[in-house]
Order: structure tokens, then sequence, then C-alpha cells
């Protein structure tokens, strides 16, 4: 690996700590459930964004990351709650964040 993408990554980690520290509070959960969605799903996008594009481009965005959004969608659900709307919210930006707005690119 060379030393810029090292560095790139390092810097993207920081960003992503300052985040979730920002979404945490230090209550450990999020007050805003939409925040959280879009923190962990750009979280996704950034560390699998060749798998990401070729889901949408194949429409198999859920097929290709099924690991990857179980993951982030229990981390959501622990963080955010169980009130009405949650998962909804969740699945909306999974929309919006990793299908470009394209729901027939998650393939289902």
């Amino acid at each position: 690996m060379s030393i810029a993408l090292i560095s790139l990554l390092v810097i993207a980690l920081v960003v992503v700590a300052v985040l979730v520290a920002r979404l945490s509070g230090g209550s450990g959960g999020a007050s805003d459930p939409q925040r959280l969605a879009r923190l962990l799903l750009s979280e996704v996008k950034l560390y699998n964004d060749e798998l990401v594009a070729k889901g949408v481009r194949d429409k198999t965005l859920l097929a290709d990351l099924e690991e990857e959004l179980h993951r982030a969608r229990q981390d959501f659900l622990a963080r955010a709650g169980d009130a009405p709307g949650v998962e909804a919210i969740f699945d909306r930006e999974v929309v919006r964040i990793l299908a470009d707005g394209d729901e027939a690119a998650l393939g289902r």
C-alpha cells in the first residue's frame, strides 16, 4: 500500500470517529436516527466503493452488500431504538446514499 493511500484511510477513519463521537454525545445513543443512518451507510459506502458501484450498475446492491448492510442495520437498530418508523428511515437512507436514489438498484 502506498503512503498516500494509507494517509487517506487514516483521515477517513478520523472523520468517521469524529462523526460517531458527535452523534453519540457521550450518552451511547443517537439523538437523530436519520443522521445515524447516514453515518453508518456512508461508512459502508466508503469501505465498499467498488461493490457499491457494481451493485448500482448491475441492480444487485442488496445482494452484493448483504453482510455489510446487515451489520449496519443491527448497529443502527441497537443505537436508534425501536421507535415506530425507525427501520423505514434506514431503508430510505440505503436508497438515497448507496443506490443514488434509484430503488431499482437494490435488486428487490
